[in-house]
């Protein structure tokens, strides 16, 4: 095998894969709670989602917040991952009961049904 193969797989782990560790385990551990009657189906999509809400939402509060240390970095991914998936169910979950009527209600005034 050519070296400069492995030279370059081993940079794609460095700079792709291992920044996305610590979200991909919050989302994990996140669907120990919350994935309890979930398909195989739905709990993929769930840790799929928890990953990029932390890949997109992380490094908007790691500049908003000016955090330098990487190690901080890697816990803020590890927590959006971990409550991103809690989060997106209760906002679901609201939805499904109703929340766009009732927003829809008080803003625009009438009677909730």
């Amino acid at each position: 095998m050519n070296p400069d193969f492995w030279h370059r797989a081993h940079e794609v782990v460095r700079d792709i894969l291992l920044p996305l560790m610590p979200s991909f385990a919050g989302a994990l551990v996140s669907l120990q709670f919350v994935g309890k009657g979930l398909s195989m189906v739905h709990k993929v999509s769930s840790v799929c989602v928890g990953v990029t809400c932390a890949v997109y939402v992380a490094p908007v509060l790691i500049q908003w917040c000016g955090i330098d240390q990487k190690e901080l970095h890697a816990s803020l991914q590890f927590l959006i991952g971990l409550f991103a998936l809690a989060i997106g169910r209760e906002i679901f979950r609201e939805l499904e009961n109703g929340l766009i009527q009732k927003i829809r209600a008080r803003l625009l005034g009438g009677t909730e049904r």
